[in-house]
């Protein structure tokens, strides 16, 4: 029986083992990011054996794609009892944020009985840290020519790790942002909410984070989360609108002091965000990490294989 309830922060005991085992790369199976957006997007967790699934309510209902060690026998179990728990609620089977590999296991288990949806505007952008590190070459001679500018203008400009000492600070900077957007998009408000939160449990949600100090000023700050070994996600990155070309030399210094340990860094979606998708496309990913949405022609066992109506599904995220 599925018990789908709120996620709280003696959570990531589990949950992060079960993220850091499946070689999973996207930005949203990482404890941090369930937490701090839980409110966004009503997320509700469960665990399933060893599978970590969750519910969310913005449009309509709709499930994380399970992440775990489980078998795949354990796995079609899994989405047999979540097709069940929709059907209850008057929804159609929907996952989110399938992977590729997702994908390719849920045709491989069950074959024609998903429908695919590519959502671009979630694909994640993931850069190798060395070349972040680096930016070598020509294809990033117009970041070099950024941090040069940056530097030349605030000759005084030093970096430091974020502490309980400095996070008011780095908060600051994005409330007196927010303040000077009287207009904003409601997310904005949200998010302001989300990385308050992420400040709020810093260290118990295992943040790690880095800052840029001019004239004695914050001018802009960073935070993330390993999700293993190889691979951390970058949560947040804000510069103040006083410092010129601040966003390529944070991003330069936190992965210079902080994450060169890292093969690879995730630096999340553009939201369909035209000048975001700009920016990020303009480090060159090493990857562009797709991802999905599937709705359920039908898994029901009885069905003999054969796909249901899907008239009328909810598609929207």
């Amino acid at each position: 029986m599925l018990n789908f309830r709120q996620v709280t922060l003696s959570d990531r005991a589990w949950i992060e083992p079960l993220i850091r085992n499946s070689g999973e790369l996207g930005c949203e199976y990482s404890f941090g990011n369930i937490f701090m957006w839980s409110s966004l997007y009503a997320t509700k967790i469960a665990k399933a054996g060893n599978f970590l699934t969750a519910e969310e309510r913005v449009h309509c209902l709709s499930f994380l794609y399970p992440v775990g060690s489980g078998s795949d026998e354990e796995l079609v179990e899994l989405l047999h009892e979540l097709r069940e728990f929709a059907k209850q609620e008057g929804c159609p089977f929907r996952l989110h944020r399938v992977s590729v590999a997702g994908a390719e296991r849920l045709e491989r288990l069950l074959p024609g009985r998903f429908q695919l949806i590519a959502q671009r505007d979630d694909y994640d952008y993931i850069y190798r840290s060395e070349d972040l590190i680096s930016l070598a070459g020509k294809k990033y001679h117009g970041k070099r020519n950024h941090i040069a500018r940056f530097i030349e203008e605030y000759p005084d400009w030093s970096f430091e790790p974020i502490t309980p000492d400095n996070a008011g600070e780095c908060l600051a900077l994005t409330r007196n942002w927010l303040a000077q957007h009287e207009n904003a998009d409601p997310v904005l408000l949200i998010e302001q909410k989300a990385i308050e939160l992420g400040f709020a449990h810093f260290e118990q949600l295992g943040l790690v984070g880095g800052l840029l100090r001019c004239g004695g000023r914050v001018a802009a700050y960073t935070f993330g989360e390993p999700i293993n070994e190889r691979v951390f996600v970058t949560h947040v990155e804000k510069t103040s609108p006083d410092f010129n070309n601040a966003y390529p030399m944070i991003n330069r210094e936190f992965a210079a002091r902080m994450l060169s340990g890292y093969e690879l860094i995730n630096r999340e979606e553009d939201m369909g965000v035209e000048g975001l998708r700009k920016a990020k496309l303009s480090y060159h990913p090493h990857i562009l990490y797709e991802k999905y949405v599937t709705v359920c022609k039908d898994v029901s066992p009885e069905n003999n294989g054969k796909a249901g109506d899907t008239n009328g599904l909810c598609l929207d995220r």
